[in-house]
């Protein structure tokens, strides 16, 4: 619907941008940077030396001035970022010229990483349910104990107000399956808020996730420079989704996540994913009962797994009868999230040129 708007009221039209680099500390050097250009014309205009001699020392001068604006934009920048990590690495990975290794623009490898990525999975599911026990499969017990009042049964209808402040909190980054880049959509935030919030409704009212929305564009990233680049195994999926998907899911997460906090639904020991909670809170736990155990004189022992592919090999049928049986979901809050677990597809693009669809 979007896009056949687009094409009727803006249609696409080719044109060429020529990019002016952006450098904001230029503005605090213009006058210098204006008085060397005249006094180079001069010296190039009457060729005298002393005018040559006049001309380096403002040029070296301007270098200097250079340096000292580009170091103090910098240092605000690394400033401003205060606790955030993340904008702090993005700013020296700028400095520093790192860019991300991206795959050659073949057919056939955008096909084979496709199958490679699907085939992992599915190795890992099947030693996974080789070693399973015959009770962590068991079937839902159709008796429901819990009080009515505890379940889920709908979501909550957003409004264009939530929306709008979804979309101001969501990191600018547009997806190629979505007709219109994000910065537009944060640009006109208040407009689409509307137009997102009716979509929105209609998803959670029906209890259905469009069909079109589960498509996801994955891009292979080649884990570190020194790994062998013809090695499937040395690249990582970086999962890519529309904006509108986004949305979507924050507005279902917060009514999810106040069910759980108001009927206190929560894993106890869960650290991740949990208001308050972090890697430092789990650290504190563990840390904290290792020195009780001390203290009481006993021995401790501590069992860390790396799950590989956690969330890709989560069982979506066992997923489903825990979100009814300890979660409480119901009725057309469990239908959604039946549809938007069900037949999910994945196009893996290769430099951006070539794709290979696969559910």
């Amino acid at each position: 619907m979007l896009r056949e708007l687009l094409d009727k009221h803006a249609p696409l039209q080719t044109c060429v941008i020529v990019e002016q680099p952006a450098v904001p500390w230029y503005k605090n050097i213009a006058d210098a940077k204006r008085k060397r250009r005249q006094l180079e014309r001069r010296w190039r205009r009457t060729k005298a030396l002393v005018y040559k001699e006049i001309f380096r020392k403002h040029r070296n001068r301007v270098k200097e001035l250079f340096a000292e604006a580009k170091a103090d934009f910098y240092n605000e920048l690394i400033v401003d970022c205060g606790n955030d990590q993340k904008a702090l690495y993005a700013i020296i990975n700028k400095l520093l010229h790192r860019k991300t290794e991206s795959t050659t623009a073949l057919p056939h490898l955008a096909s084979k990483f496709s199958r490679y990525f699907i085939g992992k999975i599915e190795s890992i599911r099947c030693n996974l349910q080789s070693d399973m026990s015959s009770s962590d499969g068991v079937e839902l017990d159709n008796e429901i104990t819990s009080s009515g009042s505890e379940r889920l049964n709908t979501l909550a209808p957003t409004s264009p107000l939530e929306v709008h402040i979804v979309i101001r909190r969501t990191p600018a980054k547009s997806c190629s399956l979505y007709p219109i880049p994000t910065s537009v959509v944060k640009e006109n935030d208040e407009l689409m808020a509307k137009l997102i919030s009716r979509i929105v409704n209609a998803s959670l009212n029906q209890g259905k996730f469009s069909e079109e929305l589960k498509l996801a564009h994955v891009t292979p990233v080649l884990k570190k420079s020194s790994l062998d680049r013809d090695e499937m195994s040395s690249y990582r999926s970086i999962s890519n989704l529309p904006f509108l998907v986004k949305v979507l899911e924050k507005v279902v997460a917060k009514r999810l996540t106040s069910h759980l906090q108001e009927y206190d639904l929560h894993e106890t020991m869960q650290s991740s994913y949990k208001r308050l909670h972090s890697v430092e809170t789990a650290l504190l736990k563990i840390y904290n009962d290792i020195l009780r155990a001390v203290d009481n004189k006993k021995a401790d022992m501590v069992i860390i797994l790396d799950l590989s592919a956690a969330f890709d090999t989560i069982d979506h049928t066992v997923l489903l009868q825990r979100l009814q049986r300890d979660l409480k979901v119901d009725d057309t809050a469990l239908e959604w999230f039946r549809s938007y677990l069900h037949c999910r597809r994945q196009a893996v693009t290769s430099m951006e040129l070539c794709r290979m669809k696969l559910p």
